[in-house]
């Protein structure tokens, strides 16, 4: 460890940096601005810089040079990693003999602090190494960066942080996850011990698309906090800790100390705990490195062919994480300087993606660009699973201002529902002939009109109602659908009632969520729960308290009314309440919506070629063959290709047409 700190330490005390005094005579103005020379793209050449050694504070000096990442040896160098600064106050540096080239604060800063006082460092960095000034090598270097930072020898990531003397928590962190579990946050009972490392990951810095990059494809991390340098590895471990919070349930304790340190990062610093892949870059560096294994010797690389390597459901999460889909939407809380970069600042880490396969072209629209992203995935896939996509939240910077097609998942996609052997609404259909217009951005597709929405309910209030006011509410619903149907026993009794109910999710899904050992329960399991949640309400001490939520917090209700099995199954039951609306339809079919994706009556309902759950569509006023994405919908009986299967039975008036969603 000692010699690993040696290795990383340049530890001196800045001298303050002073832009230039416009009142000043310039002296850079007597000297040339550097010009850039062509680079090679077929010897896959980058430019690197070398710094030659200086004082703190003195004029910062380089030489550029270029390498061939292809030649043997490869070049060694180490990579800077820094946040872009605006670009006034800027500051004259001096490149190869005299020559005059204008930086950014913090890029000034980042160079003072990592040169060496008595030898050269070569490093590449971005706004020197690449000639910003030109879209066409911009785009080639883009396409190369996941090849930079990987072969580079260290990745140097420059921080304004000003840390004071490195003591207490900063000699702990070498203890952090060592091995024999040394040491780990919890140990110390006073949270606010770690806040002096915390504060290091409450800088913006960490909430960038291309830093993340940057640090997950790293070999070897130096941070530097200004000229005190700290090890990558043992923060990255602080991080590893501190994000295990989240989903720590083993032990509560352990769970409620590492949380409080999450906290604070994440207090007033707009949720600097958000990161690619769900965690930090220890977590993410994992999950990558399981996705390019998953995708080693997957024929074609699809996802059927991915699935079925590794035994796991066709759009199960563990399938796609770490493809450029997922990482797309992962990424909308992080910052970027260029909405562009939300897509081009992922190549390096999709597993998915190969060097050159979208184009890299920043005078298209930010639309063009993201559109560009799923018809990459069509044409890789064909299939539209990302029309099964979250709520749309607004909030992405990457969408400020932007115009943003209605079928562009902006909240996630829900793989849980898309997976193959639970939801095939399209059948063997693929999405072979889907594709989307970039310039217009309408997506293209085949489809069948199944049915029409007529009565759309929010379901969330049944999880607060008693549970004869609940049961009651439902009765309602469905007295209104199904005002002609005549029956003996309650409607919220049928099959088809608690089908829509409960949730529509793996066996895996059941299992790790909902307790349960068999998956989704049958038409018999949900009826008796049903019944068994009528007779326990009928009992209670209390039934206008009696409720889904007081039965899984445990509250009053003793194990005689209720036993532990139904708890669990009014667990499942609530499960399938949150967040959603009942839909019924012309046709008498009931199933649900995520809120808030309001359908209303008059509303289409598809089954799209290559979708694996049935839409909702929304016709377009006047505009004849066009439609708004609503939203995807569960309906149990589409689920399985029925509509599909009906295509040219007698008396069937399915028929695959022709639809554009803009």
């Amino acid at each position: 460890m000692a010699s690993r700190r040696n290795r990383l330490q340049a530890s001196r005390r800045p001298t303050p940096i002073k832009p230039q005094d416009p009142r000043r005579p310039n002296r850079s103005r007597n000297k040339p601005s550097y010009t850039y020379l062509p680079l090679n793209p077929a010897q896959h050449e980058i430019r690197l810089l070398e710094i030659a050694p200086g004082r703190p504070g003195s004029r910062v000096c380089c030489r550029v040079f270029h390498a061939s990442l292809s030649s043997e040896p490869p070049p060694e160098y180490d990579a800077l990693s820094y946040m872009w600064s605006a670009p006034r106050p800027s500051y004259t540096i001096t490149v190869n003999d005299g020559c005059a080239f204008s930086v950014g604060r913090n890029l000034r800063k980042a160079l003072d602090d990592v040169r060496l006082p008595d030898v050269a460092r070569v490093v590449w960095c971005d706004a020197l190494c690449i000639n910003q000034a030109d879209d066409d090598e911009k785009g080639t270097q883009i396409q190369l960066m996941r090849r930079i930072y990987s072969d580079a020898r260290v990745v140097r990531a420059w921080i304004d942080v000003n840390l004071g003397p490195l003591a207490g928590p900063f000699e702990d962190l070498a203890q952090l996850g060592e091995r024999g579990g040394c040491m780990s946050l919890a140990d110390v009972h006073d949270h606010e011990y770690w806040f002096p490392v915390a504060d290091v990951f409450r800088h913006p810095y960490w909430r960038r698309i291309w830093i993340q990059q940057e640090l997950i494809l790293a070999r070897e991390v130096a941070v530097h906090c200004r000229r005190q340098v700290l090890s990558g590895e043992e923060l990255f471990e602080f991080q590893r800790q501190a994000f295990d919070s989240i989903n720590s349930f083993k032990d509560l304790e352990h769970s409620n100390a590492t949380s409080a340190i999450l906290r604070y990062i994440n207090t007033d610093t707009g949720n600097a705990g958000v990161a690619l892949y769900g965690g930090g870059i220890k977590r993410a560096r994992r999950l990558r490195q399981k996705a390019s294994q998953r995708l080693r010797g997957a024929e074609g690389g699809t996802m059927d062919s991915v699935a079925a390597k590794n035994d796991l459901p066709v759009g199960a999460v563990g399938a796609v994480n770490g493809w450029l889909v997922q990482l797309f939407v992962q990424s909308r809380y992080l910052g970027v300087t260029h909405p562009h970069d939300r897509l081009y600042g992922l190549f390096g880490l999709a597993a998915d993606y190969e060097e050159g396969e979208i184009e890299v072209d920043y005078s298209l629209s930010t639309m063009q660009v993201y559109a560009s992203l799923f018809q990459h995935f069509i044409r890789k896939h064909d299939s539209l699973v990302f029309l099964c996509s979250g709520e749309r939240d607004g909030v992405e910077n990457s969408f400020v201002g932007v115009r943003v097609p209605s079928w562009l998942p902006t909240n996630g996609i829900k793989w849980t529902y898309a997976a193959r052997g639970l939801s095939q609404a399209c059948g063997t259909c693929t999405a072979e002939g889907a594709h989307i217009n970039l310039q217009t951005g309408a997506l293209h597709a085949q489809g069948i009109l199944v049915d029409r929405v007529s009565l759309v309910e929010d379901a969330t209030i049944l999880q607060g109602l008693p549970i004869p006011s609940a049961l009651a509410w439902v009765e309602k619903f469905c007295q209104e659908l199904w005002s002609n149907i005549a029956t003996g026993r309650p409607f919220y009794e049928r099959e088809e009632v608690t089908d829509a109910l409960f949730p529509w999710a793996t066996k895996e899904f059941y299992r790790r969520f909902l307790h349960s050992t068999t998956g989704r329960p049958t038409a018999d399991q949900r009826l008796k729960i049903t019944k068994a949640l009528q007779r326990a309400a009928e009992l209670a001490d209390d039934p206008g308290d009696f409720n889904l939520r007081r039965i899984i917090c445990g509250g009053y209700t003793p194990s005689t009314i209720l036993s532990q099995g139904e708890r669990s199954q009014a667990l499942q039951l609530n499960m399938g309440l949150a967040g959603r609306m009942l839909v019924g339809t012309e046709k008498g079919r009931i199933g649900s919506m995520l809120l808030p994706r309001l359908a209303v009556p008059g509303d289409e309902v598809w089954v799209l070629l290559g979708c694996p759950t049935p839409v909702v569509l929304r016709k377009r006023d006047g505009v004849q063959g066009r439609y708004v994405h609503v939203g995807f919908v569960i309906i149990p009986p589409l689920m399985n290709g029925e509509a599909v299967e009906e295509l040219g039975m007698p008396h069937s008036d399915h028929a695959i047409v022709d639809v554009a969603i803009d």
